[in-house]
């Protein structure tokens, strides 16, 4: 519903003649050259043996290709079905295979490394792991932030300096050896990425409503963002006028791509986020969120609070990879500074719109780090493999 009660309906008054953001599909994103300086265009294939649909949306969409401009493609597969390229023996079989595992403190999760089928499938390609769904920072094994270790993990989902310390993305991060890598979430496999060549985005100044959001009330920090956001004391600041969305859903619903009586389908759910010039992104479990990246993708700024609730989380400055490169978001110290920075951006639409544009570039060149220091550690582990295996055969000569 809207701030003054009224019924959403979804892109009721929406045109296709709205302005769009300009495209700048390749701006500040290096192009990758071989050694002759040439472009390349083959890029390696990387096979990923995932356990949690969800937990690997990042590359079933293979974001890191098509927004990060990857240097490898990846082949997504599970436990029980192994894709034409990831089979023992095939000739286009990756180099290297990427596992995401859970974890359970100090018990490693969904470990089918040695399990009869997956392990045939491996064959003698090297197997890495990447820490996937800890959202409350609970791993308490001793491999969970050393690298290297015994489980040969090299990344984690859920950012947290608990674990990574001293990170940052760019050349150094190479030359510590004790530096496990950064994945993102992305975008939600059943919300996926819009087309930014043909789907009409409109720009910032031309969209339907001032913010969305759209939460299931999982949380403490939620329920109270929730109340403030239907109280008198918002309306006040922000005005009664101003148009937004907001949806609460009565419980989590683990099928987003499902159509529910209390909340919007991921149809719907993109539509808003296409037509909200902000999206709000309170703390979950865990303060990273699919949403921030379905926001960026549908041209939303998130608005994220850097709030009691963020900073009493267990995985301790889970946004540092956005506030140290500069992400062009909306970043509050408490919602309570909502109203009023709603109101400031509100007054001023030409700042508006030079923050949304801000959103592609960064994003862009945000999954190009990303997928450079994933080459980095998979890279660095392929030849600590090689140089522990010559070192075992001297040793045994």
């Amino acid at each position: 519903r809207s701030s003054n009660g009224s019924v959403f309906t979804p892109m009721s008054n929406y045109s296709e003649s709205q302005h769009r953001i300009p495209v700048r599909s390749n701006v500040s994103v290096p192009t990758r050259l071989n050694r002759l300086g040439h472009e390349k265009v083959e890029k390696a294939k990387i096979c990923v043996f995932q356990h949690n649909w969800r937990t690997a949306s990042l590359f079933e969409l293979n974001i890191l290709s098509i927004r990060g401009n990857s240097s490898s493609d990846f082949i997504v597969n599970d436990a029980k079905v192994v894709k034409k390229g990831c089979i023992a023996g095939s000739k286009t079989a990756s180099a290297v295979n990427l596992e995401l595992v859970g974890v359970s403190g100090d018990i490693i999760q969904y470990d089918f490394e040695f399990t009869g089928y997956v392990k045939a499938s491996y064959s003698n390609r090297p197997v890495r792991k990447i820490i996937s769904g800890d959202e409350m920072c609970i791993c308490k094994h001793s491999d969970c932030g050393v690298f290297p270790n015994s489980k040969n993990i090299v990344a984690r989902e859920y950012f947290s300096d608990k674990f990574m310390h001293q990170w940052e993305f760019g050349p150094s991060f190479g030359s510590r050896r004790n530096s496990i890598a950064y994945v993102p979430l992305g975008p939600r496999l059943d919300f996926g990425m819009v087309s930014w060549a043909n789907e009409p985005v409109a720009e910032a100044s031309n969209r339907n409503w001032l913010f969305n959001l759209i939460i299931s009330p999982t949380t403490s920090s939620r329920r109270k963002l929730v109340s403030f956001v239907n109280s008198s004391a918002f309306a006040k600041t922000l005005g009664k006028s101003a148009p937004f969305v907001l949806n609460i859903a009565k419980q989590w619903h683990a099928n987003f791509g499902a159509n529910y009586a209390d909340t919007f389908n991921s149809t719907q759910y993109k539509n808003v986020l296409k037509h909200s010039v902000f999206t709000l992104c309170p703390t979950g479990r865990n303060p990273e969120s699919y949403r921030i990246y379905e926001a960026i993708e549908a041209g939303s700024i998130p608005i994220l609070a850097l709030d009691k609730e963020y900073h009493d989380h267990p995985c301790k400055n889970a946004f540092l990879p956005f506030v140290k490169y500069h992400a062009p978001f909306v970043f509050l110290t408490d919602w309570k500074q909502l109203p009023k920075v709603l109101a400031m951006y509100s007054q001023d639409p030409n700042k508006v719109v030079a923050l949304q544009e801000r959103l592609r570039p960064w994003y862009q060149k945000f999954f190009y780090n990303v997928s450079l220091q994933l080459d980095m550690v998979t890279g660095r582990t392929l030849r600590q493999t090689a140089s522990t295996s010559t070192t075992i055969q001297q040793k045994q000569q």
